[in-house]
This record gives structure tokens, sequence and C-alpha cells, in this order.
């Protein structure tokens, strides 16, 4: 079983955002967290394409949970 690598970036005592494999997300989707990490130094435009289609699958987790 390969080992994830896992980080998080942490400022102010919180944590805004968490690596996984090389790929980083804000901590949850919260305005807040969203807002924080696309306003970030580092954050490049595949990082943002990333964002969308992980926020997407949350939505999509989220609207199936719904329908129950």
């Amino acid at each position: 079983m390969k080992r994830r690598k896992m980080s998080h970036t942490i400022e102010n005592g919180v944590v805004l955002a968490e690596t996984q494999d090389g790929v980083t997300m804000p901590i949850d989707y919260s305005f807040e967290a969203v807002n924080n990490y696309i306003h970030g130094i580092e954050v490049q435009y595949e990082d943002l394409e990333a964002l969308c289609l992980g926020m997407a699958v949350y939505i999509d987790q989220l609207r199936a949970r719904l329908k129950c």
C-alpha cells in the first residue's frame, strides 16, 4: 500500500490548506477558506482549475445526498 504524503499550510495558528501528493486545496469549501486560498501568493492557474474540479465533485456529492 502506497503511503500518501500530506502536509498543511498554517497561518496564525489556523490551517488554511492541505497538500496531498503535491496537490494543494483549501481545508474546506467555506467562502473564507476558498477566498484565502485563491489570493495566496503562490497560487497558479492550474491550482484554480483543480480547485474548481474539486468543488464540482463536492457539490455533486451534496446533491446526491439530498436526493436520498
